[in-house]
């Protein structure tokens, strides 16, 4: 009768204790033991890993950062480009001139002679960013009054249009400063790009790790959950075989231990899983009032065991076309290059072809003093007497100075036929010559050349160093994949045979050949070695994860396209 009545009481605990661990293999499954609340947790989400990384993707503040940088690049490059833009330029003056003179050569026989200038000149001036050519073009225009006698236009509009070309034949003809900036904000663009996806590989493998732990930290809170509603029903059941007289009371302490043993694992279990879903709420959230905080987060994407094994050289091709370590470098080693070349263009003397060219322009309005003219004036008695002795002989009067004005009919007129007169470019001036400046010693560019010659050297023993780097990342994710995939298989036989080994001491129990102390020992042993085994199923998916991470591929396995713009 007692084996009998241990035989009913024993099987129907482990017929369910067997079905409640078995229901906790599913992430998610419901926890069936009473648990404290849940801090701010109010309801519960299914979350996938695709839906994990999307939301990183759209939300988490390190990307976000990450893009404004390449915002900020594109824009210096704007910047660097404005150097080439034409700049336009106006100089306008008044001039208003009183000078005292002392001779009536100077055209003024008060002592004193004014003038008035009003000038406005506008340049345009700028570099062509090809050759390194600068160019200026400036073309002015005047009103200038006197009281000069001697001047025959007056108000007169002179005016001018002067274009001039300065071509680098030696230093600053391939390179300059304004091409150098130029070159080295695409290169910070550049950079600035793989530094963005640099960092998005790095929340992509974080939110995938965190799901991953969030996944155990699920699955393990029930499988010791189900373990804790067994020993419930196994202390339960030595209670009544107690009262029945057919065992020891110390069978319902040893259970009771037991149990206080498991809830205590459950509590810290429950408060491994709020951390578990914090981490991954903070990859994901966009802020700390996002409704996903309240939220119990339900994973729902099974870990997945590798479908082959990568070969080593594959992996190491992989990850040294794909890793941005590397392509950052590449674009250091390219920025290296420019600068190199600036110095050495630095070291050149400077050696420039300057061409010119003006044409002028002129008009204003005849004007007669009426003084007249200080040079002819002394001569108007001896030219009165004349013509008082030509009218007695008939002859018609002479002129005193001619009765034409002498200035040509087109300058005659306003500004508008000053710029005529301009633009017909009878007034050319050319010029063209040759400019040379060499220093004594160029000790700066010389001193910055060797810098940059260095500089280039240290990025090259960098690239190898993070080379061995990369080769030792992979080998070692691979290494992990391989030695997780292997603890997989030994977790779950031994999960197996743990369950075994529990209905066989189920089994002698119930036959009175074994006792509660050795049953309970294999029951702890099956939870310890369920929940080694949700463990190493999390720890492959993890160092999957870290793999692809190591051959730069994490961004194709979840299928991420990144655009910082």
């Amino acid at each position: 009768m007692l084996n009998n009545a241990r035989l009913f009481t024993w099987a129907a605990g482990f017929t369910l204790g067997l079905s409640a661990v078995a229901s906790a293999q599913t992430p998610g499954a419901a926890v069936s033991a009473p648990l404290p609340l849940r801090v701010g947790v109010i309801g519960e989400r299914s979350l996938s890993l695709p839906e994990a990384l999307a939301e990183a993707m759209a939300n988490n503040p390190d990307i976000a950062v990450a893009k404004t940088t390449v915002e900020q690049a594109g824009y210096g490059i704007s910047g660097a480009q404005g150097a080439f833009e034409p700049m336009f330029s106006l100089q306008s003056t008044l001039l208003h001139q009183v000078s005292p003179v002392a001779s009536i050569i100077a055209g003024s026989a008060s002592g004193s002679l004014t003038q008035n200038d009003l000038l406005i000149a506008p340049r345009v001036s700028g570099i062509l960013p090809q050759f390194g050519t600068s160019y200026q073009g400036t073309l002015t225009a005047r009103r200038q009054t006197t009281d000069n006698s001697f001047t025959q236009l007056n108000p007169q509009y002179p005016s001018a249009l002067a274009v001039s070309v300065t071509q680098p034949l030696l230093r600053g003809r391939k390179v300059d400063a304004a091409r150098r900036q130029v070159e080295v904000a695409k290169r910070n663009e550049e950079l600035t790009e793989t530094q963005f996806k640099q960092r998005v590989m790095d929340v992509a493998v974080q939110v995938e790790q965190a799901y991953w732990d969030l996944v155990f930290a699920r699955e393990n809170l029930a499988i010791l959950s189900s373990g804790l509603e067994l020993a419930n029903r196994v202390v339960e059941a030595n209670r009544r075989l107690v009262d029945q007289g057919v065992s020891a009371p110390i069978d319902v302490i040893e259970a009771e231990s037991q149990r206080a043993t498991l809830r205590s694992n459950l509590y810290v279990a429950q408060t491994t899983l709020t951390r578990a879903e914090n981490a991954l709420k903070q990859l994901v959230a966009p802020d700390p009032s996002a409704g996903i905080w309240s939220s119990a987060l339900s994973p729902t994407t099974a870990p997945k065991a590798p479908t082959a094994d990568l070969a080593v050289d594959a992996a190491m091709k992989s990850a040294l076309s794909t890793r941005p370590e590397l392509q950052q470098l590449g674009i250091a080693s390219t920025l290296n290059r420019t600068n190199t070349d600036y110095f050495k263009d630095q070291t050149k003397p400077q050696v420039d072809l300057v061409g010119t060219y003006t044409t002028a322009g002129l008009a204003g309005q005849t004007f007669v003093s009426a003084t007249g003219n200080p040079l002819t004036s002394s001569f108007g008695p001896l030219f009165e007497r004349l013509n008082t002795l030509s009218a007695t002989q008939g002859l018609p009067p002479l002129a005193l100075g001619g009765g034409d004005s002498g200035v040509p009919t087109r300058l005659v007129g306003g500004l508008g036929q000053s710029f005529t007169n301009l633009l017909r470019q009878d007034f050319p001036t050319i010029e063209v010559g040759v400019r040379i400046a060499v220093p004594f010693r160029n000790q700066t560019a010389e001193a910055n050349l060797a810098s940059s010659v260095v500089e280039g050297k240290r990025i090259e023993l960098q690239r190898r160093q993070v080379e061995n780097a990369i080769a030792a990342d992979v080998r070692n994710a691979m290494q992990a994949v391989a030695s997780a995939r292997a603890t997989l298989e030994t977790a779950t036989e031994a999960t197996r045979l743990a369950e075994q080994q529990y209905a066989s001491e189920q089994r002698k129990f119930d036959a009175g050949t074994s006792t509660v102390f050795f049953v309970l020992q294999r029951q702890s042993a099956l939870i310890n070695t369920r929940s080694l085994r949700a463990r190493a199923e999390a720890d492959l998916s993890k160092g999957l994860a870290l793999l692809n991470r190591a051959t730069g591929r994490i961004l194709d396995e979840h299928q991420i396209s990144i655009s910082a713009k």
